[in-house]
């Protein structure tokens, strides 16, 4: 079911991944236990459809749940984690722990990497909200060099 949850999502067709990510969790929970590292895919996915439908809180719950799947492993997937929980954040007008986790997860990243790019950019378009004009600067620099890089 999370094989073909990934299949849907790689083809764009989100409904059916939801259906298939929704119906796989608890199956993959019973099977491996709540904290197994594997449940990543699935729970960032419902992160990410929740928060595409609006749903700050349920999103911030799987994106808190996915960065604790990961946080040991400290890669790439745990600095998505802690990207979406930014946003979340932002969302809500809180423009500093939204700063905060972005720093969080870009040192976590890999110095020229996509991902250390979308945070950059995020990071550039939070730090102009709060009116730190020279740091989003930097930011959205810093973002454009490593995109060169890679």
């Amino acid at each position: 079911m999370e094989q073909l949850g990934a299949l849907y999502r790689k083809w764009n067709r989100f409904t059916e991944a939801y259906e298939c990510y929704s119906k796989a969790l608890p199956i993959l929970e019973r099977n491996l236990g709540p904290n197994h590292p594997d449940l990543f895919e699935p729970v960032y996915f419902l992160a990410l459809d929740a928060h595409s439908r609006g749903e700050a809180a349920k999103a911030e719950t799987f994106y808190q749940r996915a960065l604790e799947l990961q946080r040991a492993s400290g890669g790439y997937q745990a600095a998505l984690a802690l990207h979406g929980l930014a946003l979340t954040a932002e969302g809500r007008g809180e423009l500093d722990k939204a700063v905060k986790l972005l720093g969080q997860a870009q040192a976590i990243l890999q110095a020229n990497s996509s991902e250390k790019a979308l945070m950059l950019n995020t990071t550039s378009r939070v730090l102009r909200k709060l009116g730190l004009d020279a740091e989003s600067d930097a930011a959205a620099t810093s973002s454009g060099e490593v995109q060169k890089a890679w």
